[in-house]
């Protein structure tokens, strides 16, 4: 009998507004040994440029994206492990971004 597999998808989003401070937010880790492929949408709504850090299987080096302000970046990574967003060090300025994420892995694959 063979193997039943399960893929599985879901959509977490989240929305950070704060000062920018250069603090770096978690968005996205990933806790298991399957690591999935991420579909990720960042809007940049504040005053501040924003950086995308995306960590992955298939390299030591992150994959690293700077979104200026009023922009808005879409990429697919694989294998992904951790997700994270960096504000920039801009005293008396805004960090306001939103950030939706496609997850899709699959169990028993």
């Amino acid at each position: 009998m063979a193997n039943r597999c399960t893929v599985f998808t879901h959509f977490p989003s989240v929305f950070i507004s704060r000062g920018c401070d250069g603090a770096i937010i978690p968005i996205y880790q990933v806790f298991t040994e399957r690591f999935p492929t991420v579909t990720l949408d960042i809007d940049n709504f504040g005053s501040c440029p924003v950086t995308l850090i995306v960590q992955h299987q298939n390299s030591p080096d992150p994959i690293i994206r700077v979104v200026p302000p009023d922009r808005q970046i879409s990429l697919t990574v694989n294998l992904v492990t951790n997700i994270s967003v960096q504000c920039s060090n801009t005293p008396g300025g805004t960090c306001e971004f939103f950030v939706g994420l496609d997850v899709s892995g699959c169990i028993c694959c």
